[in-house]
């Protein structure tokens, strides 16, 4: 029952490329978003106390 559009159809070659294309892809959305975030004044849940990124422990 693999339909046209059906993974089975593929090669393995085909597999291989879709299989790292899509991790891959997410982590450049994922740099991409997280410049947009950084350049519209940073993000309130990934910033220390501080305020520095990064600094999760803030003031000891």
């Amino acid at each position: 029952m693999a339909g046209r559009g059906s993974v089975h159809s593929l090669s393995s070659l085909q597999k291989t490329a879709l299989l790292l294309g899509v991790p891959a892809a997410a982590t450049v959305l994922y740099i991409l978003y997280r410049r947009y975030r950084e350049s519209r004044g940073g993000c309130g849940a990934l910033t220390g106390a501080r305020g520095h990124p990064g600094d999760t422990l803030g003031t000891l």
